[in-house]
C-alpha cells in the first residue's frame, strides 16, 4: 500500500503482487476496506482472470462458489463493533463498502479464513483481543510526517468535508503494512489467519489449480510474502490499484 501524488490529486493505491513457483502463479492483491467505488469494480474484473479467488472475512465461510449473499456474514461482539466502525466511517468519508462492493456470489471466489468459532477459539488461547491488537500496532507505529492537527482534524470533521479528512488520514494508512510488519510473532489477527489462507491454497494446489488470487488486507502481505518464499516462491512483477483519489484542494 502507498500514497502517489500528482498536480491534481492524491491517491492511495494498493498492489497486486506476482509469485511463481514453477508453473504455479500466486498473486497477492491488496485491499482496504472502505474505497471508491471504481476500486471494487476494478477488483472485480480482475478476479475473472483467476481460475480462483482466495479471500478473507472472517466468518465469510457462507460466501463465495457462487452461491448468494446471506442476510448476515459475520458475528457479534467485537467483529460486529468492528463492522458498524467501517459503516460510520465510509458514511462520513463518502466512500464504499467492500463487503458492498466486492461480488462475493462470484463462482471463482472461495473462503479462506477463519470461521467465527475458530477465530474465537485462536482468540481465547492466545489471550488476545482485537482492541489489544490494535493498542499494540498503534505503539509500534511511526507516526506520519505528515500528522494533521487535533484542530485542523476536528474542523474538517464538524464540516464533513470528506475529502479533507481523507487527505489527513492517507499517510498513515500508506504506511500501514509497514507498521504491520512490526508486529512480528504469533498472533490470531494476521499470522494464524494467513497460516489458514496458505492451507487453502496449497489445497488448491493439490486439485490442479495453477493461477490465483489472494485477496486479502494490504497489511497481512509483509507476513504473507515472507511464507511464500519460504514455501519456494519466487516475486515477480507488481502492479497498483487507485482505491482512494482525492482531488487537491
Amino acid at each position: 500500500i502507498r500514497v502517489q501524488a500528482n498536480k491534481h490529486n492524491k491517491i492511495l493505491q494498493t498492489a497486486i503482487t506476482r509469485y511463481t513457483r514453477g508453473l504455479v502463479t500466486i498473486d497477492l492483491i491488496g485491499a482496504v476496506h472502505i474505497a471508491d467505488r471504481a476500486y471494487y469494480q476494478a477488483l472485480n474484473k480482475n478476479f475473472q482472470g483467476y481460475q480462483v479467488v482466495l479471500f478473507e472475512m472472517v466468518g465469510g465461510e457462507r460466501l463465495g462458489k457462487g452461491r448468494p449473499m446471506p442476510k448476515v456474514t459475520q458475528g457479534d461482539g467485537s467483529l460486529g463493533f468492528l463492522g458498524n466502525a467501517y459503516q460510520k466511517a465510509q458514511e462520513l468519508l463518502k466512500l464504499s463498502g467492500q463487503k458492498d462492493g466486492i461480488d462475493y456470489t462470484a463462482e471463482n471466489l472461495i473462503h479462506a479464513d477463519l470461521t467465527l468459532d475458530e477465530f474465537k477459539t485462536l482468540q481465547a488461547e492466545r489471550k488476545e483481543s482485537i482492541l489489544g491488537f490494535a493498542l499494540k500496532q498503534a505503539l509500534v507505529s511511526s507516526p506520519s510526517k505528515n500528522q494533521p492537527s487535533s484542530a485542523a482534524f476536528l474542523l474538517a470533521l464538524l464540516r464533513k468535508d470528506s475529502n479533507r479528512l481523507k487527505s489527513m488520514m492517507i499517510d498513515t494508512l500508506g504506511e500501514g503494512d509497514t507498521n504491520i510488519a512490526k508486529l512480528t510473532g504469533d498472533n490470531v489477527i494476521i499470522s494464524d489467519r494467513n497460516l489458514k489462507c496458505l492451507a487453502v491454497m496449497q489445497d488448491q494446489i493439490n486439485a490442479g489449480k495453477n493461477k490465483m488470487g489472494i485477496f486479502y488486507g494490504a497489511a497481512h502481505f509483509p507476513d504473507m510474502e515472507k511464507r511464500l518464499i519460504d514455501l519456494g516462491f519466487q516475486k515477480a512483477e507488481q502492479t497498483w490499484l487507485d482505491a482512494w483519489v482525492i482531488p487537491n484542494h
